[in-house]
């Protein structure tokens, strides 16, 4: 959570709304850590700039990430 945070911080997207849950893995036991953030991106923003980033931190952290655009 925090790294992603100050992903988005450092690209200066708004926060406008975030969720986090911790719930039973499906399969194999063990516990799943989801997170659902609505963000406001800025004019200006190079969101391509910011996928990458995301996607790095993602492979980093070896975590799944899912980015959806609302038009």
């Amino acid at each position: 959570l925090r790294e992603v945070s100050a992903v988005l911080a450092g690209h200066g997207l708004i926060v406008e709304d975030l969720a986090s849950e911790r719930t039973e893995a499906p399969m194999g036991g063990g516990t799943l850590f989801q997170m659902r953030a609505l963000v406001s991106v800025p004019a200006g923003v190079e969101l391509a700039k910011v996928r990458a980033e995301l996607e790095k931190l993602a492979a980093d952290l070896m975590v799944e990430l899912k980015l959806e655009s609302r038009a």
